[in-house]
């Protein structure tokens, strides 16, 4: 379970108890309420597995109370995570770790072209990765 902390990265939380309903509900708070310190003031959905504390009522009423949607993933199928992987391995790969940034504005700002890049029309199947395309 992650655990996002203000001001710093989110990292993992690995604390006894941590598929509680009250310690998920806990951070649910925590997380809500850092993004909404960086200007994100709405969750619309949120993906979890099926784990007891995400099937709770406690867990529910947390999600309503800050009008978030609950999407599970599928029992026993693994290319949901899968799909999450490759997300998180595309970013790697072709934002986060191609260049050094001198600036948390400068890195922001190339995550927005990122974004734009790889949601655009312009990006197909037949073009190369951008890791791979010359500069």
């Amino acid at each position: 379970m992650a655990d996002a902390r203000p001001g710093g990265p989110a990292r993992l939380h690995r604390g006894p108890g941590r598929r509680e309903a009250v310690t998920a509900v806990a951070f649910w708070y925590r997380a809500a309420a850092f993004v909404a310190a960086h200007g994100i003031t709405s969750i619309r959905r949120y993906l979890t597995d099926n784990g007891s504390c995400h099937r709770s009522t406690t867990w529910a009423n947390a999600l309503a109370a800050t009008g978030t949607t609950h999407k599970r993933t599928r029992p026993y199928t693994p290319r949901t995570n899968g799909k999450a992987e490759r997300s998180n391995g595309t970013l790697a790969r072709e934002w986060a770790y191609v260049r050094d940034y001198t600036s948390e504005h400068e890195r922001r700002v190339t995550f927005a072209e990122f974004v734009n890049y790889t949601t655009t029309s312009g990006h197909t199947v037949r073009e190369a990765p951008r890791s791979r395309q010359k500069v």
